[in-house]
């Protein structure tokens, strides 16, 4: 049994046999990707970042190298304590993202009170965790694997926060986020901006006499974290391709930015409408240094990053407008070719239930609007005890946005692998805000009932 804010709930037997299923599947998905090819390796999926990380992992622990290489350590730290072994490696992968999953389903269905909103919570979440695109990382030699599962975990102690703000649920909370920001350097930004948030509830004289050493403690942690994390990114200029890219191939696609950028000194020597013309043929060039791409990397050097940032900030409705066209890339991200391209395409039976937890994204789209303006209703109508459950509810959906806007003015390419993180955090807000708003309906409707039986007794 599982004690939930003064609450036992004991486990139901579907609620067992759905989360065996769910086990089942991805277990599954695992022992195929582990069968011998016929080279006499096995079926895991490589990108373009696996070299990275794969070199990385080489580097020694107590080299400053390690912490400074062009991606996060995290992942790194696995393959080098796996010994670069591709079994143990997808197996982990695999008991991770299980067990994350699991974990956020089973937080988000203790905090609701009606058997309608459990069941729904339950099984949305756990279907939404057997969507291809996010399966198939967990058999990838990729963060994407880890980044989901750290994103799982943040949102199931955030949940159990608002039931329950003791100091082993805040420490656990922190220690979640500071594993995610060495995962993914967006994190990193996130939960440098928790850590502001935290520290600004510590100034007030309320929340600092009932939470005081908790929020300050926290405060300073994820802040240090934050800073830390972004500093190793910056040392390693991890930075400069996805913003080089992103100048390249959609800041200066359009001619008033273009003619923006060369105001601000671009070379005009051809070299961008070249890459533009067919950029994965040119990359390798202009990536090596190429003569004729010298001008252009020798702007890139010393003004790339400036400029961008100026850029982002002098056009704002530039930042809020130009996702919108691609939205469907981030958060109902179709991956699965790749994953049919290295035959690991997961099976029938996964496909089905994760389109259930993840629909198109007009369904998603018009569901996630729907949510919001339930719970939003059961926020202002509904039981003021569990108004800070809902506001945590509202701050997960809410984090989504300058998520997806960070990950979209990021890096112009696989836009919907980077934007991974966004799309699973943003179902699982949909998701909970679905269960929040019935569970406050339901349980209205309840106590409504009880007082005209009350009443009719009398």
């Amino acid at each position: 049994m599982i004690m939930t804010n003064s609450r036992t709930l004991k486990p139901h037997p579907a609620i067992i046999a759905i989360g065996a299923i769910f086990v089942a599947l991805k277990i599954g998905y695992a022992i195929r990707a582990m069968l011998p090819t016929d080279t006499g390796g096995i079926h895991v999926i490589v990108g373009s970042d696996t070299p990275t990380y794969t070199t990385a992992s080489q580097t020694s622990l107590f080299s400053l190298d390690f912490y400074t290489a062009p991606g996060p350590f995290i992942f790194p730290l696995m393959l080098k304590v796996l010994g670069r072994n591709l079994r143990l490696i997808v197996i982990a992968q695999t008991a991770i993202s299980i067990a994350s999953w699991l974990g956020v389903a089973l937080s988000v269905r203790h905090a609701m009170r009606s058997a309608t909103a459990q069941w729904l919570a339950f099984i949305g979440i756990l279907a939404t965790g057997l969507t291809p695109a996010f399966v198939m990382y967990d058999v990838a030699i990729a963060t994407e694997s880890l980044a989901i599962s750290s994103t799982c975990v943040v949102i199931a102690l955030a949940i159990q926060l608002a039931m329950r703000a003791d100091t082993r649920t805040t420490i656990a909370f922190v220690a979640a986020l500071i594993f995610a920001s060495f995962v993914r350097d967006i994190n990193a930004i996130i939960a440098g901006c928790l850590g502001l948030v935290a520290f600004s509830a510590w100034m007030v004289p309320r929340c600092r006499a009932t939470h005081g050493a908790r929020l300050f403690a926290s405060a300073t942690v994820l802040v240090i974290v934050g800073a830390t994390a972004m500093t190793w990114s910056s040392t390693a200029n991890r930075s400069y391709w996805p913003i080089a890219e992103t100048i390249v191939l959609r800041i200066a696609d359009d001619p008033v930015a273009y003619e923006w950028l060369l105001d601000e000194g671009l070379p005009n020597d051809g070299a961008i409408q070249t890459l533009q013309a067919n950029y994965f043929l040119t990359y390798p060039a202009f990536q090596s240094d190429d003569p004729y791409y010298q001008p252009l990397r020798r702007w890139l050097d010393d003004h790339g990053q400036a400029v961008y940032m100026k850029y982002l900030l002098t056009h704002p409705w530039f930042v809020a407008t130009k996702p919108l066209a691609m939205m469907s890339d981030q958060f109902t991200p179709n991956l699965e070719p790749i994953a049919i391209a290295q035959g690991m395409r997961p099976g029938p039976i996964t496909r089905a239930i994760g389109g259930l937890g993840l629909p198109p994204f007009r369904i998603t789209a018009a569901w996630a609007a729907l949510a919001s303006v339930g719970l939003a209703m059961a926020l202002w109508f509904g039981d003021r005890a569990r108004r800070g459950l809902g506001c945590t509810i509202l701050a997960i959906g809410c984090i989504v946005i300058p998520h997806a806007l960070a990950a979209f003015h990021g890096d112009a390419l696989e836009l919907a692998r980077h934007s991974l993180g966004a799309a699973v955090q943003a179902r699982i807000f949909v998701w909970t805000a679905t269960a929040f708003a019935i569970d406050a309906f339901v349980m209205r409707r309840r106590q409504s009932q009880v007082g005209l039986t009350n009443a009719g007794s009398i």
